[in-house]
């Protein structure tokens, strides 16, 4: 389950990620063109997925801890408690706060946004500066 959710943050982040250099492809086209290398533009875009990463992080951090502590003292119930053969059957979904959860799951999405960020930043730089100028 929790491997589906990483998998589902990743097309998430692409997404966004793409979905801000095609905003501004010409931006980027223009900075080609006037000179800037490749290599500077994929820094300047990773920088970009490193600060989208850090604040996601803190975000999570601060709205999911709160949740997470609520689940963990009172819990949703799923259904009305069962009573079959003397036992009573209380179905609840709880959170359990752990280092692991608390360490864990963020360094993941962290590293997963600058991962995926390597692909935006890759494809922004395979335009060549003539063609670039088109976009201007």
């Amino acid at each position: 389950m929790t491997l589906i959710v990483f998998f589902l943050v990743a097309f998430i982040i692409l997404n966004t990620l793409q979905m801000s250099l095609l905003e501004r492809t010409r931006e980027f086209d223009m900075l080609l063109s006037m000179g800037m290398k490749g290599r500077q533009l994929i820094k300047l875009i990773l920088r970009e997925g490193f600060f989208l990463a850090l604040v996601a992080t803190g975000l999570g951090y601060a709205l999911g801890v709160p949740v997470m502590a609520y689940l963990q003292n009172t819990g949703v119930p799923l259904a009305e408690p069962l009573r079959m053969g003397g036992i009573l059957l209380d179905l609840k979904l709880e959170a359990q706060i752990t280092m692991q959860g608390l360490l864990f799951a963020p360094a993941v999405v962290f590293a997963t946004t600058l991962i995926v960020s390597l692909y935006p930043a890759y494809r922004a730089t395979k335009k060549k500066p003539v063609e670039a100028l088109r976009h201007v």
